[in-house]
C-alpha cells in the first residue's frame, strides 16, 4: 500500500480533524474562555495553583523576551524541565513565537542533550538549575559550544553570569508581536529514546497536536467534573500531550514533579482525582502499598501503557482492585 500524505491530509480536512486553526489560536481562545480554570502543580513540598490566564500572560510576556533574543517562527527551541508551572508557561511562550518545541526528558545526560541540540539546530535551551540530584549547571559550559545553540535559559534561584536567568526574561518589557504561523507549520519535535539505535526527531504540526488534543476526553477525562492527575514527564510525549491538555482546553489538571506512590495516593484523596494514567510501575507501586482505606474512592479511571503490561499485573489489579481501586476501571490501549 502506497502512502500519499497529500491525499491523507486533504482527507483529515474534510473529516474535520485538520483546520485553518493553529495552537497560537488555541491558547488564545482558551485564555478566555477558561481563564479562571486553576492548574495545579506539586513541586516537591509546595503546592502552586496558576490559573490557565494566569499562564496564558506570563507565556506571552516569556514569548516577547525569546522573539527578542532572536526566536523566530521556524526556529527550534529545547525545553528540559519537569512538571512545574514554568514548564507550562515555557512549552507556551515557544509555541506563541511560532518556533517548534523540543521537550527533552529532564533525566537525559550531557550526551543525550547535546544530540538532540545539535541534530534539532536548536537556538535556545530552557532547563533547571538542579532537580533532585541532579545539577544541570555543571553541564553548561559543554553546551555551550555547540555552534547553533545561541543560549541557554536557567530557571533556579542563582544567576549565573554565562547564562540567562529566567525571571529576568519577564522584567524586560519587551512587546510580543504574534507571528504569521500556517496549521500545517511543525511546531513539535519530540524525540525518540534511541533504543535500537540514534533517536529520531518526530514531527508534529499544529494540526497533528490540536487533532490529538480533541481525541483525548474520549480516551481518558471526558467528563465535565473529572480530575486529572499527570505523573509523565513533560519530555515523554504523554507527558507534553498532558502539560498542553489543561492550557488548551481547561481541563482540570494536578500535576507531580516526581513519581512516589505514596504521595500520589494522597494527592488522589486531596483534590479528588477522578483519572490518572501510567505505565505499568505506576499501577504496581500503587498496589504494592496494601490496604489504603478509602484513598482511592474518587478515582474511576487508571489508563496503563508506555510500556509492555504483563498479564500477571492485570490479574493482580483485576484481583487487588475490590479493596484497592474498587471504582476504577482499568484500561490497556
Amino acid at each position: 500500500m502506497t502512502f500519499d500524505r497529500n491525499r491523507l491530509r486533504a482527507r483529515w480536512y474534510q473529516e474535520g480533524w485538520y483546520s485553518d486553526r493553529t495552537c497560537l489560536d488555541a491558547f488564545a481562545a482558551a485564555a478566555v474562555e477558561h481563564a479562571g480554570v486553576p492548574v495545579t502543580f506539586l513541586v516537591g513540598d509546595s503546592v502552586s495553583r496558576p490559573t490557565v490566564g494566569d499562564i496564558h500572560e506570563l507565556a506571552t510576556a516569556l514569548a516577547a523576551s525569546l522573539q527578542h533574543l532572536g526566536v523566530r517562527a521556524g526556529d527550534a527551541v529545547a525545553v528540559q524541565l519537569t512538571n512545574r508551572p514554568e514548564c507550562a508557561i515555557a512549552y507556551q511562550a515557544v509555541l506563541l513565537c511560532g518556533a517548534a518545541l523540543v521537550p527533552i526528558v529532564h533525566i537525559y545526560g550531557t550526551a543525550q542533550i547535546q544530540f538532540i541540540l545539535i541534530e534539532s539546530g536548536a537556538k535556545l535551551l530552557i532547563m533547571p538549575d538542579r532537580h533532585r540530584s541532579i545539577t544541570y549547571t555543571g553541564r553548561i559550559e559543554e553546551l555551550s559550544q555547540i555552534p547553533t545553540l545561541a543560549g541557554i535559559v536557567v530557571v533556579g534561584e542563582e544567576p549565573l553570569a554565562e547564562c540567562l536567568a529566567y525571571p529576568d526574561l519577564f522584567a524586560a518589557g519587551h512587546e510580543y508581536r504574534p507571528p504569521t504561523v500556517l496549521s500545517d507549520d511543525f511546531c513539535l519535535l519530540l524525540y525518540t529514546s534511541g533504543t535500537t539505535s540514534a533517536p529520531k526527531g518526530v514531527q508534529h504540526t499544529h494540526n497533528t497536536v490540536l487533532a490529538e488534543q480533541r481525541t483525548l476526553p474520549a480516551l481518558l477525562s471526558g467528563r465535565p467534573d473529572d480530575v486529572s492527575l499527570v505523573t509523565f514527564p513533560p519530555g515523554h510525549i504523554a507527558g507534553v500531550g498532558s502539560m498542553l491538555r489543561p492550557l488548551l482546553s481547561g481541563s482540570r489538571t494536578v500535576f507531580m514533579d516526581g513519581w512516589d506512590p505514596a504521595q500520589a495516593v494522597e494527592v488522589i484523596h486531596r483534590f479528588g482525582v477522578t483519572s490518572t494514567a501510567g505505565a505499568p510501575v505506576h499501577l504496581a507501586g500503587i498496589l504494592d502499598l496494601g490496604d489504603i482505606g478509602d484513598r482511592l474512592a474518587t478515582l474511576l479511571e487508571f489508563l496503563v501503557g508506555a510500556a509492555p503490561v504483563a498479564e500477571d499485573l492485570g490479574r493482580r489489579a483485576d484481583y487487588e482492585r475490590a479493596t484497592v481501586m474498587s471504582n476504577c476501571l482499568l484500561t490497556n490501549p
